[in-house]
Parts: C-alpha cells; structure tokens; sequence
C-alpha cells in the first residue's frame, strides 16, 4: 500500500493536534470528586464534577506505570491540586476534608438529618453540594 505525501501530511496534522488536545501525561477530559469531611461519620460534603486535567495534582499519578496494561484504573491517584481545592471549596483542605476521584456521581445519596421528635420539626439536615467545576 502506498501513501501519498498528501495522505501522510494529514495524518501527521491528525496526531499532532490529538497530541495536543492530550494534556502532559496521557491524562485528558474531566474528572469527578466526592469531597467527605473526616470526623468519623465520613459525609460527603460535595461532589465536584467536570474538574480539568490543570484543576489536578498529578504527583502520585505516574504515567509510565499507569499505561501498563496490568496497572488497573491509574486515574484512581489523581487529586485536586490544592489551589483547585481552595477554589471550588472556599477553604483550604486541612486534615478534616480529602477528595477522592469517583467515576461518575451518584444519582441519589443517603442523607443524615436531625429531627426533634417532640416539635415535628427537623433541625439540621447534612445535604452534599454538586458543583460544576468548568464554570471556574
């Protein structure tokens, strides 16, 4: 089979602009996160959808390993980086809150209330925020 200089200039073009829609490390597309606090009933406080590869803190995540074919989901070391974590969270992350990658968000969640049985009334209901990170 034969190619015609015109057919490899197109392919080229093809994989260079792949390449660059790619970002460093093979990583490309958005994440999602659960955000839970860390006293002892875990909650989660938020889930974060939609989050850039530049929104992640790639350190633990090595792409030599991660593109073995034996290395099962790589993406599960990824984080928000912690300028990203202060941005859609307004606080900066501190022992009492982690972020862990999920692959998608739950359609439903469990939430924890506090109800006075006495007045009827609820007092406190913990419900997880969805934030849309591409809107940052």
């Amino acid at each position: 089979m034969k190619i015609t200089k015109n057919t490899l200039k197109q392919i080229i073009k093809e994989e260079l602009e792949a390449m660059q829609e790619q970002e460093p490390g093979g990583l490309s597309g958005t994440y999602n996160f659960v955000v839970r606090s860390g006293d002892r009933t875990m909650n989660a406080v938020a889930y974060i959808t939609n989050v850039p590869v530049s929104m992640l803190d790639t350190s633990d995540y090595d792409d030599t390993v991660a593109n073995r074919p034996d290395y099962v989901e790589p993406a599960r070391l990824l984080r928000l980086s912690p300028e990203a974590f202060e941005q859609i969270m307004g606080r900066s992350r501190s022992g009492y809150f982690y972020d862990a990658r999920i692959k998608e968000i739950p359609e439903t969640v469990q939430v924890d209330a506090t109800f006075d049985l006495r007045t009827g009334k609820m007092l406190e209901a913990r419900v997880p925020k969805l934030i849309d990170a591409s809107s940052m």
